[in-house]
């Protein structure tokens, strides 16, 4: 339950309303009835209010809805100052140097020190970069129309500290659980890199499957190569498990004797269809 606002031409008066989650396939009055009810009501004016017949007063019997719209409540930012609370004994005073006794309380540490982005910020970029795919160069025009001056190098140092300092330790247990799982499904991807040296970098992802594993894990590691020993240090070279794969050289048993393979359907159905093919040199 949430508590709206209603206009009454004097001010907002709060007026409960439920708020609950909403599904993509509801009708537009239930994805409507999902969002926060802020009602906007129009008073009649005194005039309106005289009776053409009589001229006495009239009595407001109730309300009428006359529709409904979607308004959008555009981000804005403000400037959080962090302080803390000093109190002193009146009673009291430090047996060794004489001064008063103090207390403060505790804070929270910052994200990061001395820097002035917040994890709410932080969290946005992430978003607009990682979500909708908003490059950081753009992103700089956006914070700039809310009044933040802040560069894409600033933004891109922020990530990667804040990767560094919080989503390592999640990676590295997504990792974890991929080793543990009894049957992983192993890929790789070529993708363009920006490197003088190489012009193709690899992304790595293993995902456990619904029908072995308890939790749906997917994970990604970049690597410089397609070698087989990139497996290893997804895996480690002690796993046992079941691998699926594609038919890469690369996945073998010399680097995982302990492993046993199973091949892709859908990369074995591409070879009898290259059977069936009468352009295939061949056939």
């Amino acid at each position: 339950m949430t508590a709206s606002k209603a206009y009454t031409g004097t001010g907002y008066s709060t007026v409960t309303s439920h708020q609950r989650k909403c599904k993509s396939k509801e009708s537009r009055k239930e994805w409507l009835d999902c969002l926060e009810q802020v009602e906007e009501l129009h008073q009649l004016s005194k005039q309106e209010l005289t009776c053409d017949q009589c001229g006495q007063m009239m009595t407001v019997i109730g309300k009428h809805e006359q529709y409904r719209e979607v308004k959008l409540v555009s981000a804005h930012l403000c400037c959080k100052i962090v302080c803390t609370e000093t109190a002193r004994c009146e009673h009291c005073q430090n047996p060794e140097t004489g001064n008063d006794v103090l207390v403060q309380a505790k804070t929270p540490q910052p994200l990061f020190p001395h820097s002035y982005l917040s994890s709410s910020v932080i969290a946005e970029v992430l978003f607009e970069k990682f979500g909708l795919a908003v490059p950081f160069t753009r992103q700089t025009q956006y914070w700039e129309r809310l009044g933040l001056p802040i560069t894409s190098k600033h933004m891109a140092r922020g990530v990667i500290e804040a990767g560094e300092r919080f989503g390592q330790k999640i990676y590295e247990r997504l990792r974890q659980e991929i080793k543990a799982a009894p049957v992983v499904q192993l890929d790789e991807t070529p993708f363009q890199v920006l490197d003088l040296d190489q012009s193709h970098g690899y992304f790595w992802s293993a995902c456990s499957t619904e029908e072995f594993s308890p939790h749906q894990v997917s994970y990604f590691h970049y690597a410089p190569s397609r070698s087989g020993k990139v497996i290893t240090e997804i895996l480690g070279d002690d796993f046992s498990g079941g691998i699926m794969c594609d038919g890469f050289s690369g996945y073998s048993d010399n680097r995982l004797p302990e492993a046993y393979w199973g091949t892709c359907l859908v990369h074995i159905n591409r070879q009898f269809k290259r059977l069936l093919d009468p352009n295939v040199k061949g056939n």
